[in-house]
């Protein structure tokens, strides 16, 4: 359990850092992928490099179409961001389920892609959401799709002389919805099996269908089988079933002491499937969300209208007529309200929506 012996250097910009790279290196971020590896000498480097306070690499903002997250941004940093959970919400509630709070305070999104252990959560949910890496070297920067990031075990598309610089990955759309799921390690926390997915939902059929596995294989991976199997049906019991038994057909699954090949395959289907299942849940029916009044969402649902987004692209007039026409109460006293409260609702604001609810109407 020690390392052995190696030059510590400290970076003071991205700059130093990657003069300082070569093929004996490795790069100390967030160090929960990298110490265990060392402390176990699977990683002996003769250098390592300290990029741990470089703030320049710790950020989330808005880039218009996608968010952009700095490589030195915690697992916490991600999952608390209001950005994040209105923009990409899948990230946000796949981030809180890697480790534990200690690890999600002090491991980076860019030390967990680098290091590229087929069990992390990061590499699904990226590839499902079709993000870019940035990454830089000594012949400056280039952008690598995340699903030819990830090469082999614990293999990636870095040279010798580059490091993440940070992760851009696309917004979610209005009627899209988008869950990771997992079966846990229940010591490490690290998915024995893991599922992203990122549907969208388009007049009652699935389009552009992403899904990705991790723990699965030696990487993590897009399952094209799965995908081509939902991608322009509609959103059934029978075709996500179809989309569950198509996945994980691939020649290298894993075997070790926590799950054997034929296991670790079972489990694939069962978590694509519970995947496919609670994206549905997210979209089609608004009597399953939390802040909206049942009497409401059945008025809403008997019209067409099944998420939020859909919702939100409504006219005040457009929702009074439903409403009135379903002899609801709410129409009478609250006619103007439901835009307003599906923009909220489209940004991730549930606290103030449910306040703003409560006060409203009592939930009704």
């Amino acid at each position: 359990m020690i390392p052995t012996s190696f030059e510590y250097k400290k970076a003071t910009s991205v700059e130093q850092a990657i003069w300082w790279m070569d093929e004996d290196a490795k790069i100390l971020a967030g160090g929960h992928s990298l110490i265990p590896t060392l402390k176990l000498r699977l990683s002996q480097p003769a250098t390592l490099i300290d990029i741990s306070k470089l703030a320049e690499l710790r950020f989330i903002k808005d880039g218009g179409d996608s968010i952009i997250i700095g490589a030195n941004s915690t697992h916490h940093d991600i999952v608390d961001s209001p950005l994040v959970q209105s923009a990409t919400p899948m990230l946000s509630q796949g981030g809180e389920m890697i480790g534990d709070i200690q690890v999600r305070n002090k491991g980076t999104l860019g030390g967990s892609i680098a290091h590229a252990d087929p069990a992390a959560d990061w590499p699904a949910m990226l590839i499902a959401s079709g993000a870019t890496i940035r990454v830089q070297g000594r012949d400056g920067q280039r952008d690598i799709s995340a699903d030819d990031f990830f090469t082999g075990f614990f293999e990636t598309a870095l040279a010798k002389d580059e490091i993440i610089i940070e992760v851009h990955v696309p917004k979610q759309g209005a009627n899209a919805s988008s869950v990771y799921v997992k079966f846990p390690q229940p010591a490490s926390r690290f998915a024995i099996v893991g599922v992203a997915a990122v549907i969208t939902h388009e007049n009652g059929t699935c389009s552009n269908v992403n899904i990705a596995l991790n723990g699965v294989s030696g990487n993590a991976f897009r399952d094209t089988a799965a995908q081509a199997a939902l991608e322009g049906k509609a959103y059934t019991a029978a075709n996500i079933e179809a989309a569950a038994a198509a996945s994980a057909e691939v020649d290298d699954i894993l075997s070790d002491p926590f799950a054997s090949e034929k296991y670790r395959k079972h489990l694939a289907k069962v978590y694509v499937k519970r995947a496919l299942f609670a994206a549905n849940n997210q979209v089609d029916d608004l009597t399953k969300v939390e802040g909206i009044g049942p009497k409401i969402a059945e008025a809403l649902n008997a019209a067409g209208i099944k998420s939020y987004a859909q919702l939100a692209g409504k006219s005040a007039g457009d929702i009074k007529d439903i409403i009135t026409a379903a002899n609801n109460r709410f129409a009478s006293h609250n006619p103007g309200t439901w835009p307003a409260q599906a923009k909220l609702a489209a940004e991730g604001k549930w606290d103030v929506l449910k306040k703003w609810q409560d006060e409203l109407d009592g939930g009704v």
